[in-house]
């Protein structure tokens, strides 16, 4: 199995920064990723940064070989996309708040949910 090493949220941050500047088109992608830098989630997730794609992974090397989640900015919103495998159905959702988005596909995979709202269904 192919492995990649997660990039440093700062590295990605400021390469996201460097896109906005270039392009206002990436000023929301810039947004969402200090969102998300500076949310509780960040201490469980590493970033890798693909072109305009933030891809996402629990562990600190990433492989094409395993689950995948990536986060983009297309046709104005934000689109989620997540595969438990390389033959595994992809789950997609698409939204103009990211966060949402992303919080939505944590819930379905109950990822986090010592951050999960008291009010929400539990986890099954």
């Amino acid at each position: 199995m192919t492995g990649y090493p997660a990039h440093s949220w700062a590295s990605v941050l400021s390469a996201f920064r460097d896109l906005a500047a270039a392009n206002a088109y990436f000023a929301p992608m810039c947004a969402f990723v200090q969102q998300l830098a500076d949310s509780p989630y960040v201490t469980g997730l590493y970033p890798q940064k693909s072109m305009h794609t933030l891809r996402l992974s629990q562990h600190r090397e990433v492989s094409n070989e395993a689950e995948r989640l990536s986060v983009d900015f297309e046709d104005g919103a934000f689109v989620v996309r997540y595969q438990g495998g390389p033959t595994a159905a992809v789950w997609t959702k698409r939204h103009a708040d990211g966060m949402l988005a992303l919080e939505r596909l944590f819930e379905h995979l109950r990822w986090f949910t010592e951050y999960r709202d008291p009010r929400s269904r539990p986890a099954i």
